[in-house]
């Protein structure tokens, strides 16, 4: 690499480099500023302008008392460090029930020796089930980001978006710093600078884990009944094919039975229509159950489909039967006709004695 090419900083060194800059601005004590207790919306102001209390700061997020904090560009959940923007499908984190999550401050704090702060959540999300574990207090000296971890207590998904409003917080005066005496907040600069420093991918709700961990558990042990289930289904169903095949073929051997014993005509015909739709429906109903029953492939899977085309062919099955009773009955009226126009005819021609 040549000489003449600067070497690029690394967000570390770029961080030190920006908080180091803040703490130059710091006033040395605060004899600038006589305000005592709780500072209110315009000693916030002054000390954001002088010495950038609050970066970036904003007028319109001024509270009487306080200051509302936004939503910054990174955030870790389930394990995982990611990044928010102001880019579409790229500026909302979802926290689900249960779980929960560390999210970035937008705003830099850069706290002199004679100023505390305490932060908390906002109401309406803390009415929203949320539930801020954080400590509240910023010391006198601090520098840097800060992070919320925050609970979803309630049994809904809360959606938050870059830059919302998610935390209040104040600033109280202390009393006189003494150097030598009073104690300094250790160090120029946080040990921790970037958000990875606090390893906020290992906090994890245990409950969700714990919720997750028995869903799967629950979700194996379903599959496996359910595979089961399907199994004694299949069985049954090729149980009930097999009766339906075995039933239809009786059906047929029966009229067919019935066909050659008992309605034999005097003279030789071998063709009835009747009898061989009723046959060969009853043959056809038979070898389609037995091949239902065999194949692996199901014409019908679900069981009221398989019931409506039972159903469909019975209804036939008992109309070719009604059928076939009433044209039998036809010819035996028939023929009972023409015996008694023999008998007349017969008694006619011979005479009684």
């Amino acid at each position: 690499m040549s000489l003449g090419k600067t070497i690029e900083k690394t967000r570390r060194e770029k961080e030190q480099e920006r908080l180091h800059e803040l703490v130059a601005k710091r006033p040395k004590d605060d004899s600038a500023y006589s305000f005592t207790g709780v500072l209110l919306s315009d000693a916030i102001e002054q000390c954001a302008r002088n010495f950038e209390l609050i970066s970036p700061f904003s007028r319109e997020h001024l509270k009487p008392a306080n200051y509302k904090l936004r939503i910054g560009d990174e955030y870790a959940i389930r394990g995982q460090i990611k990044q928010l923007c102001d880019k579409p499908g790229q500026n909302e984190l979802t926290i689900e029930p249960f779980d929960v999550a560390v999210i970035k401050t937008l705003e830099t704090l850069n706290m002199p020796t004679f100023l505390i702060a305490r932060w908390n959540i906002r109401v309406q999300l803390a009415y929203e089930g949320l539930l801020w574990v954080g400590g509240p207090q910023v010391d006198a000296g601090y520098v840097g980001y800060l992070f919320c971890p925050i609970y979803n207590l309630s049994d809904k998904p809360v959606a938050l978006k870059y830059g919302d409003y998610i935390a209040v917080i104040d600033f109280t005066k202390t009393s006189k710093f003494n150097a030598g005496q009073s104690m300094g907040y250790p160090g120029l600069l946080p040990e921790r600078l970037l958000f990875e420093d606090y390893s906020p991918e290992k906090l994890k709700s245990a409950l969700a884990t714990r919720v997750v961990s028995e869903l799967t558990v629950f979700k194996d042990k379903l599959e496996n009944l359910t595979s089961q289930v399907d199994q004694r289904i299949s069985a049954m169903q090729g149980r009930m094919d097999s009766f339906v095949s075995l039933t239809f073929a009786v059906v047929a051997l029966l009229f067919a039975a019935v066909t050659l014993f008992f309605g034999k005509p005097n003279e030789p015909n071998w063709w009835d229509p009747n009898v061989f739709w009723i046959c060969t429906l009853a043959i056809l109903i038979s070898m389609f159950a037995w091949v239902n029953s065999k194949s692996s492939v199901q014409l019908f899977k679900r069981p009221w489909q398989r019931m409506a085309f039972e159903i469909v062919m019975i209804g036939i099955t008992i109309f070719t039967i009604i059928n076939f009773s009433k044209h039998t009955q036809d010819q035996m009226k028939e023929l009972q006709t023409q015996v008694k126009t023999l008998q007349q005819a017969l008694e006619r021609i011979v005479p009684k004695p």
